[in-house]
């Protein structure tokens, strides 16, 4: 597959989603067994957060969520060749895992969500954890242990984590690092925020229209306004410092 570095890491570039896919499934991870599909918001935090950064800047798959890091690419000279989301891939995955019977283990945000996913496949197993924050370490910690524990004794081809950014990227990197150091080979891990909600429907998502203009962000604004003004209206204008760099570095 082709990929384009922007914003230090390597996206991929591919006007389908069918080798991407393929490479899931074969299990073809070249790099650090992760998942990950930034979008404008994530460019930001990662760009601000270098042990962040740092973990996942070699991850297998980096796809480009959001329209405006399809448009960034452009400006500075390495086009990529159209937006893939999480939530298209996740829905075209889980396809083939169902009919196939994968071994999948997710972290839900809400039992309703894993259940229905396990109605399909019978392979799945899941966790669903209570409300917690990452500043709660003791209850964090426990989440991470119940994970690890789960995936030892399920063995799952893939992980999938549905929760939030940088929730479900911490949850991730410590499950990575614990299953290695205690001589596991740790599954990909796919980082797919609300996309198995939206694939259950409990959560809407943007008509097709609106994510074919690029205006999917919005749409998620007016169902939760209160939770996600900062990330739209204030956050994302921190983009135009890293885009900013970007282009001086790629003159340089």
């Amino acid at each position: 597959m082709e990929r384009k570095r922007l914003f230090g890491f390597e996206f991929i570039s591919s006007s389908s989603y069918k080798p991407l896919l393929n490479a899931i499934l074969k299990k073809e991870y070249h790099k650090d067994p992760y998942l990950i599909s930034p979008n404008l918001f994530q460019v930001v935090k990662y760009s601000e957060n270098d042990d962040l950064y740092q973990e996942f800047k070699n991850s297998s798959f980096i796809i480009p969520d959001g329209q405006p890091v399809v448009i960034a690419s452009k400006m500075v000279g390495s086009p990529i060749k159209r937006r893939l989301t999480g939530s298209d891939l996740f829905r075209l995955f889980w396809v083939k895992a169902k009919d196939s019977k994968l071994p999948i283990y997710i972290v839900s945000p809400d039992l309703d969500t894993a259940k229905q996913l396990q109605c399909e496949n019978e392979n799945l197993s899941y966790f669903v954890p209570e409300m917690f924050s990452l500043e709660e370490k003791e209850k964090t910690k426990e989440v991470i242990e119940k994970i690890v524990k789960d995936v030892i004794f399920n063995k799952p081809d893939y992980i999938i984590i549905g929760l939030g950014f940088p929730k479900q990227e911490y949850l991730a990197s410590q499950t990575r690092q614990i299953l290695e150091n205690s001589g596991h080979i740790s599954p990909l891990i796919m980082l797919l925020g609300a996309s198995l909600e939206f694939y259950t429907g409990n959560k809407k998502r943007a008509p097709v229209w609106i994510q074919n203009i690029g205006m999917e962000w919005f749409h998620r604004f007016l169902s939760e306004p209160t939770r996600l003004f900062k990330r739209y209206f204030i956050d994302s204008f921190r983009f135009l410092p890293v885009l900013y760099k970007e282009l001086k570095s790629k003159k340089a």
